[in-house]
């Protein structure tokens, strides 16, 4: 008959313990590893994505007022009124530009935020056969 204490194996229980926790301690110390790796994954892709976003907003703000300045020296150009289409297509190509960036923020911030004041939305409550709410 075996005794009671030793297994059939013949390995200390306290050790396998031992090696168990090694295990485990091991085991959850690559879960980390791998959680952090993919938070720093993560965080370059939003850091991307933040940095397109701010070259589309500075080149649509670029562009607008180049094109509209250019357009506006070209009426220059065919009607004879030198400085006021040049000037004007500066201010007006500006105006546009900063109203194009300012949606663009718009609709970045709209799509990372999260609902109203922080808060989750609501669930609806369903009503039951018998009228009480579920």
């Amino acid at each position: 008959m075996p005794d009671p204490e030793t297994p059939e194996d013949g390995i200390d229980p306290r050790n396998r313990l031992e090696a168990l926790d090694r295990a485990v301690k091991a085991a959850l110390d690559k879960r980390a590893a791998d959680q952090a790796a993919a938070d720093a994954r993560e965080a370059r892709a939003k850091q991307a994505q933040a940095g397109g976003a701010a070259w589309r907003m500075i080149s649509n703000l670029v562009l607008a007022t180049v094109l509209v300045a250019a357009a506006g020296y070209g009426l220059d150009r065919l009607f004879g009124t030198t400085p006021l289409g040049l000037v004007s297509g500066v201010f007006i190509g500006f105006a546009a530009g900063v109203w194009m960036a300012y949606q663009a923020s718009a609709r970045l911030q709209a799509s990372q935020d999260p609902p109203a004041a922080g808060l989750a939305p609501v669930a609806k409550e369903e009503e039951g056969t018998d009228g009480d709410l579920r």
